[in-house]
């Protein structure tokens, strides 16, 4: 299968990094992780670091790759030394963005892939929501 995105669970180790989408991108107003398309040539790495820094405008680096979701793969990152670790949306790609307890996640509003993200937080080791009635945990390989 190949892999077609990458998304960062940015975390500080009390909090992970959400962003809210712009109302002109496909699922307006809901809540996710950053990142996108890898484009040609870039490592899995090079470009969730990319799309991190185009979307929230921070420097990451990679902890390690966590997980992957159909055509998806999803890395732990944290911020790269000595940044701050206030946001700098893209307003192209996003309305908001915020650092949020990962348990507390559920009060932002709707989220994007729930079913995904709340899986990855346990496995990631940060205190996770539960999963809300109806809806069933995705099917996740664990890379590390």
């Amino acid at each position: 299968m190949k892999i077609r995105s990458v998304f960062a669970l940015v975390t500080d180790q009390s909090e992970v990094l959400l962003l809210q989408r712009s109302q002109t991108t496909s699922r307006p107003g809901q809540w996710g992780l950053p990142g996108g398309s890898i484009e040609a040539n870039e490592t899995l790495e090079e470009a969730v670091i990319r799309e991190t820094k185009e979307e929230a405008g921070l420097v990451v680096e990679v902890s390690e790759q966590l997980a992957m979701a159909g055509h998806s793969v999803y890395l732990l990152c944290l911020l790269a030394k000595g940044v701050d670790r206030t946001p700098s949306i893209s307003v192209k790609e996003c309305m908001d963005a915020r650092w949020c307890a990962p348990d507390r996640l559920l009060e932002l509003g709707e989220v994007m892939d729930l079913a995904r993200l709340i899986p990855l937080l346990s496995y990631a080791g940060l205190p996770a929501p539960k999963l809300p009635d109806g809806l069933v945990s995705a099917e996740m390989k664990w890379l590390s």
